[in-house]
């Protein structure tokens, strides 16, 4: 572990406050392992708790509906959109729109855990998880993301708002693994997903990521919140509302606007 280039990367990107000061990529960025990325992911994410005043509630997993293992970061309480569920485009940075399940865990789980067993230990929320980055260009509108996976990780996750429905329910296995998603643009357009898109079944997503905390001589407590990975292919935000369908799992909206 390069301790002097960790410390850079992450007062690099301290340089941007989430909003209007986006940071250019650098080449160091390229050559980070994985480790070293959520070692630059931990003090940036301490530097936001200072900023913001805020404090962790869970993880969120990205990376979830492509061919490697998926990527955590740390979920904040800023992060969590209060109602009425608005975002202003001119106070982010290349924001996504992702159609998400919350989980929120209600009992003690072990690493070890079948997803049935998980399954029994959590509640389950619809949601809308708007990632962005503070990298500048890092996902150019109509092509393919300019961000590398140790870049994305040293970021947070791109962890930015997160909007979660009211109501909590409990299902099964199966149950979660049946549900599917619709998501609608602005412009009527919808996106279509389901749960066997997000790492096969979003409750072996939630499992990932309590191996990995395991690996890091951690667990998630009761009370914390994880949000499952995008069911669909992530959307740009663009001004209007957007809103998804989970069926029997809820539903959710977002408002994107100028100003505010």
């Amino acid at each position: 572990m390069n301790h002097h280039l960790v410390r850079d990367l992450a007062a690099h990107l301290a340089k941007s406050h989430d909003t209007s000061r986006p940071v250019p990529m650098l080449e160091a960025f390229h050559d980070l392992c994985l480790d070293d990325a959520y070692r630059v992911q931990a003090l940036t994410v301490a530097n936001r708790l200072l900023d913001e005043q805020s404090h962790p509630v869970g993880w969120k997993l990205s990376g979830t509906n492509g061919p490697d293992q998926p990527m955590s970061g740390v979920l904040l309480a800023s992060a969590l959109l209060p109602a009425p569920e608005f975002v202003s485009l001119d106070e982010a940075n290349g924001p996504l729109v992702e159609p998400e399940l919350v989980f929120r865990i209600t009992r003690d789980v072990s690493h070890h855990s079948s997803l049935a067993e998980l399954a029994d230990c959590v509640e389950v929320a619809a949601a809308i998880e708007i990632p962005q980055s503070r990298f500048a260009d890092w996902w150019p509108v109509g092509e393919r993301p300019n961000i590398t996976r140790a870049a994305l990780v040293a970021d947070n996750a791109a962890s930015f708002r997160i909007a979660v429905a009211s109501g909590w329910q409990t299902f099964s296995a199966a149950q979660i693994d049946s549900i599917t998603c619709t998501l609608t643009l602005p412009d009527g357009s919808t996106r279509e997903g389901r749960a066997g898109d997000v790492y096969g079944s979003p409750l072996r997503a939630l499992s990932w990521l309590l191996n990995w905390l395991h690996g890091e001589h951690r667990v998630a407590p009761v009370g914390a919140l994880v949000s499952s990975g995008t069911f669909t292919v992530p959307a740009h935000a663009t001004a209007g509302r957007f809103s998804a369908n989970f069926g029997h799992a809820g539903a959710v909206e977002v408002d994107f606007v100028h100003g505010a």
